[in-house]
């Protein structure tokens, strides 16, 4: 199931592009940057955490991932943002 990347914040309605900082809660309650900011990070409908949303592409409609793609083993992310120990075969 994928996200609803809803395009305005909940509490101030700023206008949120697919590639916005926002942060949402479990149940999708989306927020701009400032705004979960000054709400510590809580979600103020539910209480739930609020954490960054993945961004996306402006137009995308739909992962381009091959589902055919096979990953061999485990992956870990160093401390430059560069992925190790990836076996990625399709």
């Amino acid at each position: 199931m994928a996200l609803e990347m809803r395009n305005t914040c909940e509490k101030c309605n700023k206008k949120l592009h697919n590639s916005s900082v926002a942060y949402i809660c479990t149940h999708e309650c989306t927020f701009c940057d400032k705004c979960s900011e000054s709400a510590m990070y809580i979600c103020p409908n539910c209480g739930g955490e609020l954490v960054k949303r993945p961004r996306g592409k402006e137009h995308s409609l739909s992962c381009s991932l091959n589902l055919d793609t096979t990953l061999y083993r485990y992956c870990s992310q160093n401390s430059y943002n560069q992925w190790e120990g990836c076996d990625i075969s399709g």
